[in-house]
């Protein structure tokens, strides 16, 4: 289940127009197929313009000449870049949805460039820290383990958001600690108990803001045993078969 981040979020009915309903809103950066630790009654973050503009005004961030922009805390000009990528549809439309979204609230918002980039040029930026780069809209996809280190890790390499605080290291420490994983096996209550400690940090310093998982369909044929497509599954290829040679005839 794959999630994609960036700092706005929306609302359901926009994931119908955008996606036909194929994803969900996100309340977690640690996503449903890892049910055991995802924390499901973690609020998201509710679509709501008018506390963003209480949360700016609060923060300094006003609009001094009336010009319908905010100005930065010091009243210069606030000028926002936000990459995004490019491919599929409605990859233009959506990001100009999150512009037009900043741009209603007073922040002056566009895109990298004026334009979308592909793939490669935008992991090429954000990897080397482009100095333009405001804000970024990406996604990532999860494997079987969801220890978390590898993304928000102070050292790792696909720390992308560079998020790095001494509460971090320790959330994320109890998370592969000797109490999570002891001489007896693992302290499942308290591993449990770390994960949803570390979501909830995440979720109140948003260093990130989640904003939809992705459903994932996949097409098996009937001939094929064995074959399992959870996250978390532990399976091997010797266990997968043919339980017939020839296909079944369409009727």
């Amino acid at each position: 289940t794959p999630c994609e981040h960036s700092f706005p979020t929306r609302r359901s009915s926009d994931l119908e127009v955008f996606y036909n309903g194929l994803r969900l809103p996100a309340n977690s950066v640690m996503d449903p197929a890892h049910a055991t630790f995802w924390n499901s009654k973690l609020p998201g973050y509710n679509y709501d313009p008018e506390k963003a503009k209480k949360i700016l005004d609060d923060a300094g961030y006003k609009d001094v000449d009336n010009d319908g922009m905010r100005e930065d805390t010091k009243g210069k000009k606030l000028k926002i870049n936000f990459l995004s990528m490019s491919g599929g549809e409605i990859a233009e439309p959506l990001a100009q949805f999150f512009v037009q979204g900043w741009r209603d609230i007073g922040l002056d918002v566009n895109l990298q460039n004026g334009r979308l980039v592909d793939m490669n040029a935008f992991y090429d930026m954000v990897e080397n820290d482009n100095e333009e780069i405001d804000m970024y809209m990406g996604g990532w996809g999860v494997g079987s383990n969801p220890d978390p280190s590898g993304l928000y890790g102070r050292q790792a390499a696909m720390n992308y958001t560079r998020f790095a605080t001494e509460e971090n290291d320790k959330l994320l420490d109890a998370i592969a600690s000797e109490d999570a994983f002891g001489k007896d096996g693992i302290n499942q209550e308290y591993l449990v108990k770390a994960y949803h400690d570390w979501q909830q940090y995440i979720h109140d310093e948003v260093p990130v803001a989640p904003t939809n998982f992705r459903y994932g369909i996949t097409a098996t044929n009937k001939r094929v045993n064995s074959w399992d497509l959870r996250t978390v599954s532990d399976w091997g290829w010797e266990n997968v078969g043919l339980l017939s040679d020839t296909p079944e005839k369409a009727k």
